[in-house]
């Protein structure tokens, strides 16, 4: 249905062939803006790995263990983080 509307002739939206085209600075600050939080995620992902690594060490009941109480949390806070985003 989006595609529909944004693609029928008589549309209220029209996006026109030079509208398309890459506009290299605002490309460049879209990477400068988002540089330092992709790398907060990459570092938050990248501890993540670095512990379920070390658990591994502690055999397979360790591990699960592990991951299960992992998914607790994440259950817990990503309300958390869609009301954050609302009230933000």
């Amino acid at each position: 249905m989006q595609l529909y509307t944004l693609f029928r002739l008589g549309g209220t939206l029209r996006i026109r062939r030079p509208q398309l085209r890459i506009q290299p600075a605002i490309m460049a600050r879209l990477v400068r803006l988002s540089a330092t939080g992709t790398l907060q995620t990459f570092i938050g992902t990248a501890s993540w790995i670095g512990l379920i690594r070390v658990t591994a060490e502690f055999g397979a009941e360790a591990l699960a263990g592990y991951v299960i109480a992992i998914r607790v949390i994440l259950f817990a806070i990503l309300p958390a983080w869609g009301l954050s985003n609302v009230a933000a």
